[in-house]
């Protein structure tokens, strides 16, 4: 792992924040909003976004979300055959099935931090929003250092998110026809770059 700064650290966990609970629930509107109240932040974070939608009318911001949400849907409710699937275990097990061993090593490392999953809305806990809750808490404890944190941070990287992540993100930026959808695969990507 990289030597990463304490500034750093906590931008990194404020991505994996927003990450998670879009991936989560495709809360796109909520983000937009919360986001768009920072202009830096929203700049910073969803910068295809903020490009599209500067000085937009309310109607055309309105159309963007509507498209987000729709997107969200599309790509990752697993209701289309172009759906995505953000699972560790369909991208790093042998069957790439859900609920395989890469989930039940993740519930191991939950367990050894403390951290348990959500149990809404029934998803295995090595969906993506679970992973990135899961690094946003060890991103905050390192930064305000942790030595545990840090070192299950690495090892949660390493054996974990830096085998699958970036394979998802290439997938998602292919199949992404939104401004927010293609941010998310970049900020995605901005936090694998600082692991």
């Amino acid at each position: 792992m990289n030597n990463i700064s304490a500034e750093e650290l906590h931008a990194a966990a404020d991505a994996c924040g927003v990450l998670s609970q879009v991936f989560l629930a495709g809360n796109v509107d909520e983000y937009l909003t919360v986001v768009g109240a920072n202009p830096t932040g929203f700049t910073t974070l969803f910068p295809r976004c903020a490009q599209a939608l500067t000085g937009a009318d309310e109607e055309l911001v309105g159309g963007e979300i509507l498209q987000a949400q729709i997107e969200y849907a599309r790509l990752l409710c697993n209701g289309c055959a172009e759906a995505l699937h953000p699972f560790e275990s369909v991208y790093l097990g042998a069957d790439h099935l859900l609920m395989q061993e890469p989930r039940d090593q993740v519930v191991d490392l939950y367990a050894e931090y403390g951290f348990a999953a959500s149990t809404e809305p029934h998803l295995p806990e090595d969906h993506i929003s679970f992973e990135l809750a899961f690094l946003q808490l060890l991103a905050f404890r390192s930064a305000n250092g942790d030595p545990q944190a840090q070192a299950l941070m690495a090892r949660f990287a390493n054996e974990h998110l830096l085998r699958w992540l970036p394979a998802f993100c290439d997938d998602l930026k292919d199949a992404a026809e939104t401004n927010f959808w293609l941010d998310c695969a970049d900020m995605l990507r901005g936090v694998i770059r600082v692991l």
